[in-house]
C-alpha cells in the first residue's frame, strides 16, 4: 500500500490537498467549524473509494464507500478536535488531517 502524506496549502481558499500519482483528496475549508467538503478523485474512475474518518486516537467515527470524482460533506456531527480522513482506492492510500474548530 502506498501511503502519501504530502501536503499543499492554499492560504486564500483555506484548502488542504493530499495527492499521490493516482489518488487525490482535497478538503475545504480546513479548519472548519461546521463541516468539510472532500473532493475525491482517483485514476481508476470505475474503482470505488473508501473513506474512513478517524478521531485523534484512531477510532473510526464514520465510513463511506464512494465513486471516484465525488464531492462529499463530512463532519457535521463531529465535536471540535483533530480528525483524519483516510482515503483508499485499490493499493493507494492517503491520509488528510482535518481540524474541527468551535464557532
Amino acid at each position: 500500500i502506498t501511503n502519501t502524506t504530502s501536503t499543499v496549502k492554499e492560504s486564500a481558499a483555506l484548502t488542504k490537498t493530499v495527492a499521490s500519482e493516482k489518488l487525490s483528496v482535497k478538503a475545504l475549508p480546513n479548519p472548519s467549524a461546521s463541516h468539510f467538503t472532500l473532493h475525491l478523485s482517483g485514476a481508476k474512475s470505475s474503482e470505488r473509494i473508501t473513506l474512513r474518518m478517524l478521531d485523534v486516537v484512531g477510532r473510526v467515527v464514520e465510513t463511506r464507500t464512494l465513486a471516484a470524482g465525488t464531492a462529499v460533506q463530512v463532519g457535521h456531527t463531529l465535536r471540535p478536535g483533530i480528525y483524519f480522513a483516510e482515503v483508499v482506492q485499490g493499493v493507494e492510500k492517503l491520509t488528510l488531517k482535518l481540524v474541527k474548530t468551535t464557532d
